[in-house]
């Protein structure tokens, strides 16, 4: 049975876990959802014997592309989605239940991965942190290939209390996720930017123009830091809260596979 894997991936935590599920797995495709949202646009329709979808979880839920993604789904055979955020679901598991439930859509399985952060104000992991959620992250790969082969139901628990899920930070990131498009106003560009446009290549939704040589954001940013964290130049920052900060990129991938993934 054929198995097509969707993912959406910024500093490619997403595209290196949808890669090693693909190679266990038989008749296996890697697709990105920019690019298929990008070429079909609304008349994008979905349907298959096996459908995955890999992507990160932001703010206890789904990217907004991914979310859009899931609206031109019209059926599959075995359904999956596969998180890979910093390790906490919190509501997310609610969140995206409820979203497949109003497509009329059955989730089979749901998997948590965690990985290396990659939100930048947030600092960056550790290169321990780093190196044990990836090997971690393998492991966990080969559980859920054997999952995905067999067909099983299975959903990974929130691993999140109920004062972080609903209170704090939990009702914080229910208040700003619809605003997440426009969260793009905090990143500003310093004098060192030398003009390259990787910033522009690397982000997977269009969401940014060169004017002048330099970035600029369009308001329909996702939140995944593909510009900042890919910047060669660390030109990039949010706020004031990147200044120093190392950067982050998934060590397997490479920038022209992050760059050949984008809308």
């Amino acid at each position: 049975m054929k198995t097509t894997l969707y993912y959406f991936s910024g500093t490619g935590n997403s595209l290196a876990v949808a890669g090693q599920i693909k190679e266990q797995l038989e008749e296996c495709e890697l697709v990105s959802i920019p690019q298929m949202t990008g070429a079909y646009g609304t008349d994008l329709r979905i349907e298959g014997d096996g459908i995955g979808i890999v992507c990160p979880i932001y703010m206890h839920n789904m990217p907004h592309i991914v979310s859009r993604f899931i609206e031109r789904i019209n059926g599959a055979g075995y359904l999956f989605m596969v998180y890979t955020g910093a390790g906490e679901l919190g509501n997310g598991l609610r969140k995206t239940r409820k979203l497949f439930s109003r497509r009329g859509l059955a989730l089979s399985a749901l998997f948590n991965v965690p990985m290396p952060s990659n939100y930048a104000p947030y600092g960056c992991p550790e290169q321990s942190v780093q190196s044990e959620r990836i090997a971690g992250a393998k492991k966990r790969i080969d559980e859920i290939a054997d999952i995905v082969k067999s067909r099983a139901v299975h959903f990974d628990g929130s691993n999140t209390g109920f004062i972080a899920t609903h209170l704090y930070p939990g009702l914080l990131y229910k208040l700003g996720y619809p605003f997440i498009p426009k969260m793009d106003g905090n990143f500003t560009v310093e004098e060192s930017c030398t003009h390259c446009g990787i910033c522009q290549q690397v982000c997977p939704v269009g969401n940014i123009s060169l004017q002048d040589g330099r970035p600029a954001w369009k308001h329909g940013c996702e939140q995944c830091y593909a510009c900042l964290q890919w910047c060669p130049a660390n030109a990039i920052e949010y706020g004031k809260q990147t200044h120093g900060v190392q950067r982050y990129h998934h060590p397997d991938i490479r920038l022209k596979e992050i760059q050949a993934g984008t809308a």
